[in-house]
């Protein structure tokens, strides 16, 4: 099963992404067309095609062992969904909402609640910061958990000394959890670089205000 995900990995990627956008573009199209509720699930197939990026890229690794283009690919796919991403949807939400409602006669609404205004952009810096911080404990807890699990009895001096000049980084004693917990380590540096972006970028605005 992984052999195959790993020779196929850049066609079940960019199918995925067609059918993100597809199922993205069917939602606002009930959204603002039909006003259905059945736009409820499209925008449910909108994130599951897109969270389906990351196990690719943990299989791809897992299955060869070594860091390739594909997964620091996948890393950026979810770098850019993560800063960019967000307010690129939102204008192509204004804008197919402004499009519809000219095909339909209906007035414009020029001013959209959904746009985050300069003032709110700090109290959405510190959630991705909040969610940073959370991901991070959540990383600690459980790499602890399987410190214990697979390393116990405790760690002792020389076990750490030894670890540091391994050149494989067995630290779990298991090659499939050591990978992940690699690609996992990547993940969460994607993730507070976002985090440390936003903060800045927040800081500054409110800082020449």
């Amino acid at each position: 099963m992984l052999e195959i995900i790993s020779t196929y990995k850049w066609h079940f990627l960019i199918t995925l992404e067609v059918l993100f956008w597809i199922a993205f573009f069917t939602f606002l199209v009930l959204k603002y067309w039909f006003e259905t509720k059945a736009k409820v699930i499209f925008l449910a197939f909108t994130f599951i095609f897109e969270c389906m990026d990351l196990p690719l890229a943990v299989m791809d690794y897992v299955n060869t062992g070594r860091i390739s283009f594909f997964q620091i690919t996948v890393l950026l796919v979810y770098f850019y969904a993560l800063t960019f991403g967000n307010q690129n949807i939102q204008k192509l939400d204004l804008y197919i909402k402004r499009k519809v409602m000219e095909i339909k006669g209906k007035p414009l609404q020029f001013e959209d609640k959904r746009l985050p205004a300069v003032s709110s952009n700090k109290n959405y810096a510190k959630s991705i910061k909040h969610g940073f911080l959370l991901h991070f404990s959540v990383f600690l807890v459980f790499h602890l958990l399987l410190l214990i699990e697979f390393t116990w009895p405790p760690i002792s001096l020389n076990y750490i000394s030894d670890l540091i000049s391994s050149e494989t980084r067995d630290i779990f004693h298991n090659t499939a959890i050591n990978r992940a917990s690699i690609m996992w380590s990547m993940f969460l540096m994607i993730n507070g670089l976002v985090a440390f972006l936003y903060t800045y970028s927040s800081w500054r605005v409110f800082k020449n205000k």
